[in-house]
């Protein structure tokens, strides 16, 4: 190959990954940033949650911005200051123009409220009442309590396939003992719409299914409620549970299992 073509490719070459260099650094000025809030973080001590927090606000350097917003996440979880931390972040997740530091926030929120056991605000019961034969209707019942109260609040129950769940006392597949393949939907709904409801602070709510069981067999149900409150749109509870019905010729039984 010609000695002036080989110069010129390398000269191509050395450009391109003086480019990409450039590009990976960060921002001017950012590293002095991102060398403090490492400082901060390794310092573990709730005095520096101000100066983390002067970051969030007032650096230039975005990426600088969201490395502070986990490290304010992380050493408020470990000095007792949880609470004081989901009050920033959530006011981030609400206002903050930049999408890669709001999207920080929104994920160092909800990863605090775990880590903080902060579970949800409503709980859902689930019961089945009546004998578990073919040809019987049976009623699920679903009792959801919340401790706020909710705006919106969404429910159903349908058939689900069991492949989908995979519940056993062994911890292998259940299949159906006459076709050796995983459960279908031997029961039928009412109703089989979603249902809009409002919960009041602390006072329970029951809904009642109608299931009428088709046949013997192995099926699932799926009872699923999502809760949204008006003053938050931010916080919401997803709640699921699965009802494993194992329908015989003479007699049956059920188990509730909660995700």
């Amino acid at each position: 190959m010609d000695k002036k073509l080989i110069i010129g490719a390398v000269v191509v070459v050395l450009v391109v990954l003086g480019a990409f260099i450039l590009l990976q650094k960060p921002a001017a000025g950012a590293e002095a940033g991102l060398v403090q809030v490492g400082e901060l973080h390794m310092q573990m001590d709730s005095s520096s949650l101000s100066e983390l927090e002067k970051i969030i606000h007032s650096n230039a350097d975005n990426y600088t911005r969201e490395r502070a917003l986990t490290s304010y996440a992380d050493v408020a979880l470990r000095t007792g200051n949880g609470e004081q931390a989901l009050v920033l972040l959530r006011e981030l997740a609400y206002n903050e123009t930049n999408d890669d530091v709001r999207t920080s926030a929104y994920t160092n929120y909800y990863w605090l409220k775990e880590e903080m056991g902060k579970g949800p605000d409503t709980t859902m019961d689930v019961q089945v009442r009546g004998d578990i034969k073919p040809g019987n209707n049976i009623t699920v019942v679903v009792t959801l309590a919340n401790t706020r109260g909710s705006n919106l609040t969404t429910l159903i129950l349908w058939p689900s396939p069991l492949d989908d769940v995979s519940i056993s006392n062994d911890g292998s597949n259940i299949v159906d003992v006459n076709t050796g393949k995983g459960a279908y939907a031997q029961a039928h709904v009412t109703p089989s719409t979603r249902l809009s409801l409002e919960l009041q602070p602390n006072v329970s709510q029951e809904i009642e299914y109608t299931v009428y069981l088709k046949g013997p067999g192995q099926t699932v149900l799926k009872a699923a409620a999502e809760v949204r409150y008006a003053e938050d749109r931010l916080d919401y509870d997803q709640l699921e549970k699965d009802i494993f019905l194992d329908v015989g010729s003479s007699e049956g039984n059920y188990t509730i299992m909660e995700q």
